[in-house]
């Protein structure tokens, strides 16, 4: 895991949240309250994921559901922010999104939108397959899927980090080309400060 070579299934990270007495949530980062959203927590703890161990066809390759504004929307699976990879799900929970147009969240994996975008940073996605020049969004190329930066010029497109440290992905336009827009990023006002 530390290496990222490999991303344990659902399964194996409740079960080490089992051996260590703490939430999935505690063990991704994404809280620093160890029982928060247990699945024996008490009725005073506030619960928004089931972890009922199952992995499916990831929801970034069809319409997500719509929220209302100040619903939960769901945090869909892992994106890359970094090397593109394989998009896939597990379930995550769900979260009170900031922006009341977003329709899912997503984890990100990688650090090529730092500072704006964190490693393991949860991202509200407003549901769109239109990008403006420059606007960071959710971006499949091949079935794998990206968040980046998205420039579009007449011979090809850029997927551009915020990171100097990474390069550039350049994808020609041509008849092969499979780049699909999947949402938008609904930076939260943190992730604005950080510009």
């Amino acid at each position: 895991m530390e290496k990222r070579n490999k991303i344990p299934s659902a399964e194996i990270f409740e079960q080490i949240a089992d051996y260590f007495d703490c939430s999935v949530d505690y063990l991704l980062g994404r809280t620093d309250i160890p029982d928060i959203n247990k699945k024996n927590a008490d009725d005073t703890t506030i619960s928004n994921s089931t972890y009922d161990k199952k992995e499916v066809v990831s929801p970034l390759f069809k319409e997500p559901p719509r929220y209302g504004p100040r619903n939960p929307i769901a945090i869909l699976g892992i994106v890359a922010a970094g090397t593109p990879i394989l998009s896939y799900e597990i379930d995550y929970g769900t979260i009170i999104p900031e922006n009341p147009s977003a329709s899912y969240a997503l984890i990100t994996q990688g650090d090529s939108m730092h500072p704006v975008i964190l490693d393991k940073e949860t991202i509200e996605v407003i549901s769109q397959n239109v990008l403006e020049q420059g606007e960071i969004g959710i971006i499949s190329v091949d079935g794998e899927v990206t968040c980046k930066k998205f420039y579009n010029f007449p011979d090809h497109y850029e997927l551009r980090p915020i990171n100097p440290k990474f390069e550039i992905i350049y994808v020609p336009k041509n008849p092969s080309t499979n780049l699909q827009i999947r949402g938008k990023v609904a930076l939260t006002r943190e992730q604005m400060s950080r510009f």
